[in-house]
């Protein structure tokens, strides 16, 4: 099949958390995954970005459905991919969590790929670390249910202290889906 310039794909669906990878770092996420699911019968959904520049809003815009977003590169962390996510998600004012995986902005010692990548977490197991606790530990609740519990800590705690929060304000703040 034919790569359309600037167009990424998801290779992968899954829940709760989106793994946005560029280059071989997408099957070192896919390995990941793979071992999160047989674990814990759900995982992430892999998304493989392609092209940072110019970055896929699609890609963007199907992420931002997603309680969490990884970005994994084998670049730099600061104007790379994560800083691409980031940015996007911030602006179009998703609250979806981002987090990095790539390069950190400090001296890298000499070694082989193999250790680098180890040594930055961006090999499948650093990659597993970084998102099992999003499958194993954490309970899912809906955004409904979040606004519900909001509701209850502003009717409950901030009434007691005599300050005014509109709940209507409050559920327009919170994107429901």
């Amino acid at each position: 099949a034919d790569i359309e310039y600037g167009k990424g794909s998801k290779v992968c669906d899954g829940e709760r958390v989106a793994v946005i990878a560029l280059g071989p770092e997408v099957n070192r996420a896919m390995e990941a995954a793979r071992r999160i699911k047989e674990e814990t019968g759900r995982g992430p959904a892999i998304f493989n970005a392609r092209f940072l520049k110019p970055f896929d809003a699609d890609i963007l815009a199907q992420v931002s459905e997603y309680e969490a977003a990884l970005t994994v590169e084998e670049g730099c962390l600061k104007g790379g991919l994560f800083s691409e996510v980031a940015e996007g998600l911030a602006l179009a004012g998703v609250g979806t969590k981002v987090r990095g995986l790539g390069v950190p902005d400090i001296f890298i010692k000499q070694d082989s790929q193999a250790a680098q990548r180890k040594d930055c977490r961006l090999d499948a197991e650093g990659i597993y670390s970084e998102l099992i606790g999003w499958f194993r530990y954490r309970k899912v609740v809906s955004r409904r249910k979040k606004v519900k519990m909001l509701r209850v800590f502003c009717e409950k705690v901030l009434d007691n202290q005599k300050i005014s929060l509109s709940l209507q304000s409050l559920e327009q703040r919170v994107s429901l889906k």
